[in-house]
């Protein structure tokens, strides 16, 4: 009932700022961090007084420090107002953790309560090959904080493992209904779907490989590559592989091409070797899109195995092969995995829910 009563005075008021770190959504800038961080400051408007800080939106390094020195002016001139506040500091692993650790230190030194939520797909493997040193600078920064949020419960037992023994809160990524498109999934075009950074890191070269193979059965098929990374060199391994006219690459683009590209095609693969909780594999799931994705990060705790999703082991291209030829076999499997994804979206991982749980952590750090 207390929890009740002050969200409906925050409501009310909207006396609390919420100063969030986060990149800027933009092709040089956090990609699924500054997504979440966009949507995520749109809901809590309506029961914060929001202030979005921007710290990265480019690659070239003068502009990047000058965004940089403009964000911790910004966020000093917010910690020096009377009114309340917490500081939400949204990281990912290496020069991102480092540039947010100033604004940690900064906020402490006004007492401000401080969360610092973690969205690094291997901040594990960073963290691993660190010296001791500075493997104990990294825990003295998430030791001065108030509350730290994971993505993913496995995440959650690395952090008790090597970081410090005070648990962090799970709060799974959130997304926002995508879905336009009310047809049969199955009775569309063969076309599979990529969303993200080109690279290792994604399996793009595995996808692009196990799609020669889909191929040699499924030739109407398509398989379209959206974003931006290792462009070149997946080119170069499509036309040494002669499969030019059957894969399209679109680079970079934006929201509203996203939501058309997942209303229209047939079967998301996301075969990632690292991850933390994806928010395209979200993004899939409200559109009814049947997953093919892999058994790392956050991701089995995103996906059912063979129930909303198929799962493998990353870099199995015979298996990546075999599924994608599974799905595109099966009609009924097709759609009932897409429907089963969709339910499982509504029931755990709308924006919605995603909000409340981080309205309460607020709630909670000021009765502190």
């Amino acid at each position: 009932m207390l929890i009740k009563l002050l969200n409906y005075w925050v409501k009310m008021k909207k006396e609390i700022d919420i100063i969030m770190v986060t990149p800027e959504v933009s092709k040089d800038g956090g990609g699924g961090i500054a997504i979440y961080t966009q949507i995520l400051a749109k809901n809590l408007r309506s029961s914060f007084n929001v202030k979005r800080i921007i710290t990265l939106k480019e690659r070239n390094i003068f502009n990047r420090l000058i965004i940089l020195f403009f964000a911790i002016v910004k966020v000093f001139y917010l910690l020096t107002k009377r009114d309340k506040k917490i500081v939400h500091i949204h990281t990912a692993h290496d020069y991102s953790f480092m540039r947010k650790s100033i604004f940690v230190k900064l906020s402490k030194l006004f007492n401000t309560p401080v969360i610092l939520h973690l969205h690094s797909p291997s901040f594990d493997t960073a963290f691993k090959n660190k010296s001791h040193k500075q493997q104990e600078r990294i825990r003295k920064v998430f030791k001065l904080v108030d509350q730290v949020i994971v993505l993913s419960e496995k995440e959650k037992q690395w952090y008790v493992d090597n970081i410090e023994k005070r648990e962090p809160l799970v709060v799974y990524n959130g997304m926002e209904d995508l879905l336009t498109s009310y047809d049969v999934v199955s009775q569309r075009k063969n076309n599979i779907l990529f969303l993200g950074e080109l690279g290792n890191r994604k399996g793009t070269y595995d996808l692009i490989r196990a799609f020669k193979n889909v191929l040699l059965k499924y030739s109407n098929a398509k398989l379209i590559l959206a974003g931006d990374g290792e462009i070149d060199e997946c080119k170069e391994l499509v036309q040494s592989l002669q499969i030019n006219d059957s894969v399209e690459f679109l680079g970079w683009i934006n929201f509203e091409k996203k939501r058309e590209l997942l209303n229209s095609s047939k079967i998301f693969v996301l075969p990632s070797h690292e991850e933390a909780f994806p928010l395209t594999i979200l993004e899939a799931m409200t559109t009814r899109l049947p997953i093919i994705s892999t058994f790392v990060g956050g991701i089995p705790e995103e996906v059912e195995n063979n129930v909303s999703g198929i799962l493998i082991d990353a870099g199995d291209i015979e298996a990546l092969t075999k599924n994608i030829l599974k799905l595109l076999d099966d009609n009924s499997l097709c759609d009932s995995m897409g429907e089963k994804g969709r339910e499982r979206y509504l029931k755990y991982f709308t924006l919605n829910k995603i909000t409340k749980d981080i309205k309460k952590i607020y709630i909670e750090l000021l009765l502190t």
